[in-house]
């Protein structure tokens, strides 16, 4: 009661002391986000079906990776937990075209290879297997892994049979026939073999890749050849989607994983409002002039003309606070779930998809259009020019007679 019988003088506040007030109020917004998270929010959301979702997930994962692996068209390292990209799985199929023309094909390829320098680089191909439709990732997938497997309704993914699988690789997937292609060419006494790169087309290869000539050629060589690798990797890919163990697998999966950082993004997003309502709407209510606690550190208020702070005032304040600390948002979510969190989708209005990088992308876009507002000549934000209202630091009266006194006897 004591307090709420001070009297105070009111003076404008420096714009230095607003932006030190907001990055107090942010620094206690995300303490507090993360206290109510790791106390309070986490253990409830563990009390659900959360983590039995987890383990799901993360059996769905397994069994896609296991397929995957299984089709030869990705490499899974159980050391590192990491799954081969194309590109490191392009380098490979690059690697064993040229020891498959050098080894298998050695008077054609031998000569001109050992010219540009392969002697130099035999311990590297010794770590290298020789190609064939057993370990090649295109070759494999389409003359063993694909063949005779369904889709969800039964039917054949690929009309072939092992039988035809060779022939149907070479020339419907890599574009041989027996005049061969814009990079192989088959062995014409024996056509049923790994069609082998065309000579200048190894060669260029090889000196990108093993020797480290960068000419302009065997760069645009080289773009061409991982292009064509690419659209044929793709192709493999989108008939995997298409066997029905993997795509029921993969539905699965993805809607465990929408369950579960959905469920953790409510968890996030209810401890960061928690702390806007402990902080922003709880707090003030204790407060002569409905100040925040950063407001109250800096004996500063944010009142109307008339010195007052009404319940609009006390409202948007609170409302404020929500929309301009972002950046608490964004670093709580960081913490809590990675990445991830921001692609995930919340609200759906027709053919408009909402996620949480919106709302901060939104409230950045009002910081930046309030900074803007501060900085003018009447040095107010946007908030304070909707409420009408000013920050004003707040001088006890007897402190502000005492310094009047003191000026008047120095003068």
């Amino acid at each position: 009661m004591k307090n709420k019988n001070k009297e105070f003088s009111f003076l404008s506040c420096k714009t230095s002391i607003i932006f030190y007030i907001n990055a107090l109020e942010a620094l206690f917004i995300l303490i507090l986000t993360i206290v109510s998270f790791y106390g309070i929010a986490r253990p409830i959301l563990y009390t659900t079906n959360y983590l039995n979702n987890i383990s799901l997930k993360e059996e769905s994962a397994k069994k896609l990776t296991s397929i995957l692996t299984e089709s030869n068209l990705a490499i899974y390292n159980e050391e590192t937990n990491v799954i081969s990209d194309v590109e490191s799985l392009y380098n490979v199929y690059v690697y064993r075209n040229i020891k498959y023309c050098y080894e298998t094909y050695p008077e054609i390829y031998k000569d001109d290879l050992d010219e540009y320098g392969y002697e130099t680089k035999k311990e590297f191909f010794e770590d290298v297997d020789l190609l064939t439709y057993d370990n090649d990732y295109l070759g494999y997938f389409y003359t063993s892994f694909i063949v005779n497997k369904t889709n969800e309704n039964g039917d054949l993914i690929i009309d072939i049979n092992k039988d035809n699988s060779i022939n149907f690789f070479n020339y419907e997937i890599l574009d041989v026939d027996e005049e061969g292609s814009e990079f192989f060419e088959f062995d014409s006494n024996n056509i049923s073999s790994y069609p082998r790169l065309k000579k200048d087309t190894c060669r260029y290869l090889f000196q990108y890749h093993l020797m480290g000539v960068n000419y302009s050629t065997l760069r645009e060589v080289d773009n061409a050849f991982y292009n064509y690798f690419l659209d044929r990797y793709i192709e493999a890919g989108n008939y995997l989607m298409e066997y029905s163990e993997y795509s029921i697998a993969l539905e699965t999966y993805n809607n465990l994983y929408n369950k579960t950082e959905l469920d953790l993004l409510l968890t996030s997003f209810l401890s960061y409002s928690f702390a806007i309502i402990i902080l922003s709407f709880i707090f003030p209510l204790f407060s002569r002039y409905k100040e925040s606690l950063s407001m109250k550190i800096f004996k500063v208020a944010r009142l109307n003309d008339e010195h007052k702070s009404t319940f609009l005032v006390y409202f948007m304040n609170g409302l404020n606070s929500f929309l301009h600390n972002s950046i608490t948002l964004l670093i709580s979510l960081f913490l809590f779930g990675g990445t991830n969190l921001l692609n995930i989708h919340f609200l759906e209005i027709g053919i408009f998809t909402f996620n949480i990088l919106h709302v901060i992308l939104l409230s950045i876009i009002i910081n930046i259009i309030s900074l803007i507002c501060l900085c003018t000549k009447k040095k107010k934000g946007l908030f304070s020019r909707i409420t009408k209202t000013n920050y004003y630091q707040l001088v006890e009266q007897k402190y502000f007679n005492e310094e009047s006194k003191n000026d008047d006897e120095i003068l």
